[in-house]
């Protein structure tokens, strides 16, 4: 959005001292981001002027003198123009001011010193083909103003132009009133927040929700109501055309709150208005015809399609000279039927380029208010509600933790609460309070960017991580593994239907559905692998493929890794002992009593006592593949090992011999289990040497360890 610097250096209520450099470098801090800024014009020196009186000089038709009063003194100008006359007030290139390179002086025009230029619209800096029409080629005229006064400043041209890129989620930006402060937040000005006035028109007509929300206002048309000067050089800054004082009045109030809005002829359209989708040839503003098919319009109580919403108005329902009272229409609509309906139309209006994002409610509220302070004559808002605040835990553990130092209890904190506070976030013990135009702050991270806007990025120290030993997992071979057992490894949708995923083996307490969704074939995550795995298997059985073993790890639920094996041509105990293979871990198998299993061949597997698993067939009433399933959750299933670093000891190992006697049927397995137990850093044992004699068995073992455990061997057992 391009914003004019003097406008957010008064709305946000800037000290004189801040230069342009630094609203831009504000700007660019608070995380929005500059992408360019420029001189609205090269004029120095101009002059208020009041034409006392005008008469044609007698060597040239076409020249018009002006006896023009200055404040310094009376000047004669010539002029081609043909709108000027007596009593208009105006601006003046006098001698020495300037135009870019430009210096005017007096100069001679067929026998008359013509002492400079008067000034158009267009030579002040303005698009000539945006200017009210009776200025489009003519001297730029106006009501009496104070000839002392400077008219660079006193229009608002000595100014700059900016040209910001707003984030996506921060609609709400794209506008004066926000930007503004944003601004007033970073500088710590006092910003001065809109209020409704009082409505004095009672109104009947109504507004319906239906597609979206739609609201509005009814006002009775002033025949002497204009925007100033200044208001309407604003929208010529933002390359808007000036068309008639309530059109502009609608396009300024889009300008100063972000929200897009309509005005319609009262006696042109019947209430109540509401959004709806419509399918018809439609001849929009300017005259274009539109085939439109399934878009989104604004359709009054005898059903006509009265404006496109959000995007633009309707030809023959646009405001005339004959209006005597408005309704002006702000509403909020669906994002996709807006997107869907501007392909169709192929024009690319501002309104569109905020409609199509999130607006708030706040911004809607801000609209009307914007409303009522320019209108005279209009009626309270029709179908708004008062949007709601959105309160949030002002978690100051987590902000620190995040923040990666004690940001909270900072010196510069009570700052950037301030800060926030200019934003209209309230602090109330434990809690903030989201401003209403804040949509996209949802959750505390939200909160957190907010506080670093404003307490500044590059204040933030750099801190080299630490070097830390990380903790040495054995490598992952579970695929790998699971292939070997002829399996083939498999990958399917994570997410299902609501039917299908009545299979819960894991007895999950509750479905995790999507907000949004593709279709109703995908609107959960699933409880389980094998409900994928056996449509798979249905899939190829259906082509004739009948001997299927395959495989997949992946999301069930709120678990984030789970195996599921699945196989047409092995059984019950051939995936148990798959099972048992794979995790060499203590299971026990439970049969199962639930009527989504077959329950004749069906068990879960349990670990301490804490259901892991199950092995068997789906229920027939749910699969008929036929096939046998292991499922397993990896991460309660497997043994993890702690892993331990010791200093490498490069001393040569110890051998030692140790003879063990033993009854006829005592095993040599008892006296190594007491051994390994006992002693740590045995590397090897290994029988040497069996003498039996007269019943007695003599069993020699040899054992490799370190020179601290032979030690302990010598000392109990060879002393």
């Amino acid at each position: 959005m391009i914003f004019s610097f003097k406008k957010l250096k008064q709305m946000a209520n800037l000290e004189s001292q801040i230069q342009i450099k630094n609203v831009v470098d504000a700007i660019n801090s608070i995380g929005f981001e500059v992408e360019e800024y420029w001189k609205f014009n090269e004029i120095e020196g101009i002059k208020f002027g009041h034409i006392i009186k005008t008469y044609k000089n007698p060597n040239a038709d076409k020249l018009t003198v002006c006896e023009i009063e200055f404040n310094d003194k009376t000047r004669i100008i010539q002029t081609n123009a043909t709108n000027v006359k007596a009593n208009d007030y105006i601006m003046a290139f006098v001698p020495g001011s300037k135009s870019k390179n430009i210096i005017f002086t007096e100069k001679e025009l067929k026998g008359i010193i013509s002492e400079g230029m008067l000034v158009s619209l267009d030579e002040l800096g303005f698009d000539k083909n945006l200017v009210w029409k009776k200025f489009e080629n003519g001297i730029f005229t106006f009501d009496k103003v104070d000839l002392n006064l400077d008219p660079l400043d006193y229009f608002d041209l000595d100014d700059y132009l900016i040209n910001v890129t707003i984030l996506s989620n921060r609609p709400d930006a794209n506008s004066y009133y926000i930007m503004a402060r944003e601004l007033a937040a970073f500088f710590h000005s006092t910003f001065k927040e809109i209020e409704f006035q009082n409505p004095n028109l009672k109104t009947t007509f109504e507004f319906q929700n239906n597609l979206g929300v739609l609201t509005g206002i009814e006002a009775k048309v002033d025949k002497k109501f204009k925007l100033t000067i200044n208001d309407s050089f604003l929208i010529l800054k933002s390359n808007i055309k000036l068309i008639s004082p309530y059109i502009d009045l609608s396009n300024l109030i889009f300008l100063l709150s972000g929200m897009p809005n309509h005005a319609y002829n009262k006696k042109m359209i019947n209430s109540p208005l509401k959004a709806k989708l419509f399918s018809q040839t439609t001849k929009v503003l300017g005259g274009k015809e539109i085939n439109f098919d399934n878009s989104l319009g604004i359709v009054d109580g005898n059903k006509n399609i009265v404006s496109i919403a959000g995007i633009i108005g309707i030809e023959k329902y646009s405001l005339n000279d004959d209006s005597e009272n408005l309704i002006f229409e702000i509403g909020k609509f669906p994002i996709k039927n807006i997107r869907d309906t501007q392909k169709q139309l192929k024009l690319e209006t501002n309104s569109f380029k905020q409609s199509s994002k999130n607006i708030s409610f706040g911004t809607m509220e801000l609209g009307h208010k914007y409303l009522s302070n320019y209108l005279s004559i209009f009626s309270e808002p029709i179908n708004l509600k008062k949007p709601e605040n959105k309160t949030l835990f002002f978690d100051k553990d987590k902000i620190n933790k995040i923040a990666g130092f004690n940001i909270t209890n900072s010196l510069d904190f009570t700052k950037v609460k301030k800060s926030l506070e200019i934003l209209g976030f309230i602090f109330k013990n434990d809690k903030i309070i989201i401003p209403n135009y804040r949509n996209d702050v949802e959750n505390i991270n939200d909160i957190i960017e907010e506080i670093l806007r404003f307490y500044g990025y590059s204040k933030i120290k750099e801190l080299q991580p630490k070097n830390q030993t990380f903790s040495i997992q054995s490598l992952d071979t579970l695929k790998e593994e699971v292939a070997a057992n002829g399996f083939h490894e498999v990958r399917s949708y994570t997410l299902t239907s609501f039917e299908k995923n009545i299979f819960n083996p894991f007895d999950f307490k509750d479905n995790l559905t999507l907000k949004t969704f593709v279709s109703k074939e995908r609107e959960q995550i699933r409880n389980s692998l094998s409900i994928s795995l056996e449509e798979i298997i249905e899939y190829n059985q259906k082509r004739k493929i009948n001997d299927i073993s395959i495989f997949e790890i992946g999301m069930v639920n709120s678990w984030n890794k789970v195996l599921c094996l699945a196989s047409t041509t092995k059984n019950f105990n051939d995936l148990k002992q798959i099972i048992l293979n794979l995790f060499n871990s203590d299971f026990t198998f439970e049969r199962t009593n639930n009527e989504i299993f077959h329950n004749n061949v069906s068990a879960f597997i349990l670990k301490d006592n804490v259901k892991i698993g199950w092995i068997g067939k789906i229920s027939p009433f749910i699969s008929k593949t036929n096939a046998f399933y292991a499922e397993i959750n990896i991460e309660k299933a497997k043994n993890y090992i702690v892993n331990e670093f010791q200093n490498y000891d490069n001393l040569p190992l110890k051998i030692r011999d140790l003879t063990f006697e033993l009854q006829e049927k005592e095993s040599i397995s008892s006296k190594i289990k007491t051994l390994n137990n006992e002693l740590d850093n045995i590397y090897n044992i290994k029988i040497k040497d069996i003498f039996i004699q007269d019943n007695i068995k003599k069993v020699t073992i040899q054992i490799v360890c370190d020179e601290k455990t032979s030690k302990k061997i010598d000392l109990k057992y060879n002393s």
